[in-house]
Order: C-alpha cells, then structure tokens, then sequence
C-alpha cells in the first residue's frame, strides 16, 4: 500500500493466479464513507477486429482480429448472422475456432476466412475469446458483406476500412493495421 497524502492506492507488481479475485476500498470521514469494489480476472480483454481485408471471391470474407491476453488463448467463439433489410431477422450462427497463432508482447493476431455466405448478402459478427480463466467480453458487433467481384478494387473502396472498437487502441494495433492495409494494396496489384 503506498500512502502520498490524502491518496492511498495498491500496487500489486508481477501479478499471478493467486492475486486473482476480488478487491475493495472503502474511505470514510466525518461527511460519510465510500467503497468501491473490482474484480481481477485472468480472462482475455474483448477481441478488436483490425480491419477487413477480403480477399476471395463471393462467399468468403476475411478478418484480422487481436486480443490481448496474459494467458494462452485457446480458442475463440465467432457469430455472425445475416441482416435483412438491415433488420437482424436471423439466429446467430456459431463457430468455434482453435487458436494457433503466437503472441507478440501478449498480443495475439488472428485471421478467419468466413466460408458459404451468400454473395452480396449483408451480416453483422462479434468474436469472444478463451484462455483457462474463461470467456472475454464479445467485441463490438461489425458489419460487413460477402463481395460478388474483388477484381479492380482500389484503397478508397469502402470494404477497405478501419473497424476499430469504441474503446482505446494502441500503437501496435495502429501498426500492425498499418502492415495489413499496405500488404494488402501492394499485393492486389
């Protein structure tokens, strides 16, 4: 516990398993007393769609995602349904898919070639991820098409875009989109 004043705060360095759980604070002085309470989880932090570089013909469309995790990912659970008129008049359709790529500073990369949609239709999607802790937060519901065409696309198409979370990025995210957006336009020539 580290005391500067009026400010108390606890710093808990090289964190493991065993400090996993429940924490709370409480204050109190002669106008009355507050408490605050949080949870410290193992499990992984919400999976951030990078962008959508798709790359087949009509039916397929490829994602890139990351997520952070202190512990292995396993596997993630991605959903997608399609939109009717922009109306979400369809159940959500499940996939598991077996983690496989390799973390760089806890960052994982992933890449998922949707298969079997119908060309032109429109969807939205949410992936979760899972490590031994459990299940993340779903990530920000996208949209996106399955193409007709990808002949003669050009970097101002709107399938090319940012689909970042809401929430805030990092460097290397910003980076590694970076990477993928320039791979993706030197290779399409």
């Amino acid at each position: 516990m580290y005391e500067q004043g009026n400010d108390h705060s606890l710093l808990i360095k090289n964190v493991t398993e065993y400090d996993l759980g429940d924490y709370s604070c409480s204050a109190g002085n002669i106008y009355g007393k507050a408490e605050a309470k949080l949870l410290l989880t193992g499990v992984p932090d919400e999976p951030v769609l990078l962008a959508d570089l798709s790359t087949g013909s009509g039916g397929f469309y490829h994602l890139v995602w990351t997520c952070k995790s202190y512990s292995p990912i396993i596997k993630y659970r991605f959903k997608h349904r399609a939109l009717k008129n922009e109306v979400n008049d369809s159940s959500w359709v499940a996939q598991i898919i077996i983690e496989t790529s390799n973390p760089v500073n806890n960052v994982y990369t992933f890449t998922h070639t949707i298969e079997g949609l119908w060309p032109g239709d429109y969807y939205e999607g949410t992936i979760e991820s899972y490590n031994k802790f459990g299940w993340s937060l779903h990530s920000d519901v996208f949209n996106f098409t399955s193409e007709t065409d990808t002949v003669g696309r050009s970097k101002n198409d709107p399938k090319i875009q940012l689909m970042l979370s809401d929430g805030p990025t990092t460097s290397l995210s910003y980076c590694m989109l970076f990477i993928l957006i320039s791979s993706y336009l030197i290779f399409a020539q």
